[in-house]
């Protein structure tokens, strides 16, 4: 038998991945957290585990947010720009090793106002 220590571990099959993000999500929704009103698990995506907020208004969706970041570890904030103008506010982080995205739409004037916001957003969850 001959083992080949540079070869790296082969790719864990989707419906693994799906097992571990249904697992993931099992156990998130066992935390006091904003509700989510919808979740999705994405295979071979960025986040596998993709939660849209209910819409409420910007300041709402900021504290939800916040709360979100605080249960996730290395949370980052991110505006994503429609071609409408519009956009999505979201916070990204890992949850026991499982990348976690929950966001909600904005406006065209909000993803003006977010983009100059995010650092103060960013020094607000790193402290």
């Amino acid at each position: 038998m001959t083992i080949i220590a540079d070869q790296p571990p082969p790719e864990p099959p989707a419906r693994h991945k799906q097992q571990l993000a249904a697992a993931t999500l099992a156990h998130l929704l066992t935390l006091p957290l904003p509700e989510v009103w919808e979740w999705r698990i994405r295979v071979g995506r960025e986040a596998p585990l993709f939660g849209q907020l209910p819409p409420t208004s910007l300041d709402v969706l900021r504290v939800w947010l916040h709360q979100w970041a605080a249960a996730l570890t290395d949370p980052t904030w991110r505006i994503v720009p429609f071609d409408d103008g519009s956009g999505r506010l979201s916070v990204r982080g890992l949850f026991f090793g499982t990348v976690v995205e929950v966001w909600d739409g904005i406006t065209a004037e909000q993803v003006v106002m977010g983009v100059d916001a995010l650092s103060e957003l960013d020094e607000a969850v790193s402290v």
